[in-house]
């Protein structure tokens, strides 16, 4: 079973707030069954991201978890995303998935990219190391 911490808060106190309680509850999962936790970031919390040690403690959620997804984010923020974890951690390989236009700039900042053809058109797909045709392909 894979457990889930949401991060989001529209102002930085309410963000920072989130991601000292999402390390604690990580805390507190490596003593218990689970086998991993997924980070969930809303793109309004990604905002709010300013100061050094709250990337820090960012990176450091993203480095805990199994997944990290985010929602509600802009083509922009998806992109940076990725850029700060191969700035951050030049040893790990990072992975996008996307569908559509808005995610081919996170595609190609990511190690590898995976387009996803369909409903949303090429764009992604044409952008990507590898295309597949829909999600559930992924393994």
């Amino acid at each position: 079973m894979m457990g889930r911490v949401i991060v989001d808060g529209r102002t930085t106190d309410e963000v920072d707030e989130a991601m000292v309680t999402a390390i604690r509850e990580y805390e507190e999962a490596e003593n218990s069954m689970l086998s991993g936790i997924a980070l969930i970031i809303s793109g309004d919390a990604i905002n709010q991201i300013v100061r050094p040690d709250m990337t820090r403690k960012l990176l450091r959620l993203a480095e805990l978890s199994r997944a990290v997804i985010c929602c509600r984010v802009s083509p922009k923020q998806k992109a940076e995303i990725v850029a700060l974890v191969r700035l951050a951690k030049p040893n790990v390989t990072t992975l996008a998935i996307g569908d559509g236009a808005n995610d081919v700039n996170m595609i190609t900042a990511a190690h590898v990219g995976i387009g996803i053809r369909g409903v949303e058109g090429q764009q992604a797909a044409r952008a990507s190391d590898y295309a597949i045709a829909e999600f559930k392909h992924l393994r």
